[in-house]
């Protein structure tokens, strides 16, 4: 059946716009808790609580329907990290969760509400436990007498996830101690065999984009797993005499497409879902889907801008048992003199009309063309990563566009250090 935009970019029944349905999909899932935090880390759907036998060090309330980890054990993350990581090789042990098949030995960081890093966690079985994952896309294109063209590469038929579909040119996940700059070069070379000296003159960050995926039947045994994401977003415009090739068994091969190709398969349903989003937002941040060729635009803009900025904000008040919500906070960065000014956003408040802009703040380098100055690649790319940071636990899932925290509010300041982790490691 054909999807139209909007469909894409709705994945899950937010608070916000069906409080009876956003309780009907909370009964399906235990909230994953680590002992001496009081943040919701992620979502463990009831199915798995019941047909796991725990291990010490958990406790399992089936009264308030939460899984805490560490309970008895100090609270540090490498013990985390080793309990969870035994419970994880009995649940695959236990031949009942077909996800933990593609063991990957790499793992995911798990944020806390300073951005410490709680624990890791295989990243194979991360979606068993509804954490917040993070990754890069980017997309690749290229304009010329037939318009705007777009890469589109399609996944190997034997990768164990979404084996066959279509995808952006280049994407990833982002495991312990990566930086998303780094990683989205990675893998442009590896995948897509793109050059460095393209990359480094003309990759431009174009954002980041964050929302709940509810894992489908070609996940690879996730199907009906909730996934919240955020993916930070890359394009490069490429011309004529460079083209992506398959470098590893990751992409089977690459397409160059008009937009209206693209579409077309878009709403066939013929890419991956978090791949799906980031072409829709492309779309929009280059004029292709506007209101005038799209009923539901407000509301595409919608899912894009508020749901994890504003939507789960009511989430986290729900969940904190209060009885008023108060105002949302402007996404937009309010700079507080020029020289704390590191990220400007143009447009609307609409998060896909917004386009980076940075001025005067990394060691005299001026962005303001949106591109990444090659002769400080590296410095330039954690500068990047810095204007990038989003929030990291459930409790603090407003995804500050704000360039440092206002002094004194702790769930900001959780929104401005995420990420210290791969700083610290880099």
């Amino acid at each position: 059946m054909p999807q139209s935009y909007l469909d894409l970019v709705r994945h899950f029944p937010y608070y916000a716009d069906s409080p009876q349905l956003y309780h009907e999909a909370k009964k399906q899932f235990y909230e994953f808790r680590v002992s001496d935090c009081d943040r919701l880390l992620g979502h463990i759907p009831a199915t798995v609580i019941q047909n796991v036998q725990w291990p010490d060090g958990w406790t399992i309330d089936h009264v308030n329907k939460t899984a805490t980890l560490g309970s008895e054990y100090p609270g540090i993350a490498s013990v985390r990290s080793e309990l969870l990581a035994q419970t994880m090789h009995q649940m695959a042990e236990m031949d009942d969760f077909s996800i933990l098949k593609g063991w990957r030995n790499e793992t995911f960081p798990v944020y806390g509400p300073r951005g410490e890093t709680l624990l890791e966690i295989e990243r194979s079985g991360s979606a068993l436990f509804g954490i917040v994952t993070y990754g890069v896309q980017l997309t690749c294109y290229m304009e010329d007498e037939h318009g705007l063209r777009i890469w589109i590469g399609r996944r190997s038929r034997s990768k164990q996830t979404y084996p066959g579909m279509l995808d952006s040119t280049a994407a990833g996940g982002l495991g312990t101690g990566r930086l998303p700059g780094h990683a989205v070069v990675r893998e442009a070379v590896e995948e897509a065999s793109l050059p460095e000296s393209v990359l480094e003159k003309g990759l431009r960050a174009a954002g980041y984009l964050s929302y709940y995926c509810v894992q489908g039947p070609q996940s690879g045994g996730a199907d009906g797993l909730l996934q919240p994401e955020v993916e930070y977003v890359y394009e490069l415009k490429l011309d004529a005499n460079t083209i992506p090739e398959p470098g590893d068994s990751e992409v089977e091969e690459f397409h160059l497409w008009t937009v209206d190709e693209v579409g077309k398969a878009l709403k066939r349903g013929e890419f991956k879902p978090n791949s799906a989003i980031v072409l829709v937002d492309f779309f929009i941040r280059h004029g292709i889907l506007t209101p005038e060729n799209d009923p539901d635009f407000l509301e595409i803009v919608q899912e894009h801008a508020q749901h994890l900025e504003e939507r789960l904000r009511l989430v986290e008040v729900e969940l904190r048992g209060r009885k008023s919500v108060g105002a949302a906070p402007d996404p937009r960065p309010q700079a507080e003199s020029h020289a704390d000014t590191v990220a400007v956003y143009k447009g609307s408040s609409s998060f896909a009309n917004q386009s980076i802009q940075a001025t005067e703040a990394f060691q005299g380098t001026n962005y303001s063309d949106g591109t990444v100055d090659g002769s400080n690649f590296d410095a330039s790319f954690r500068h990047l990563q810095d204007l990038l940071r989003p929030s990291t636990t459930f409790n603090d899932y407003r995804f500050s566009r704000k360039c440092r925290p206002p002094t004194g509010r702790a769930d900001d300041i959780a929104s401005s250090q995420a990420h210290r982790g791969y700083l610290a490691k880099d």
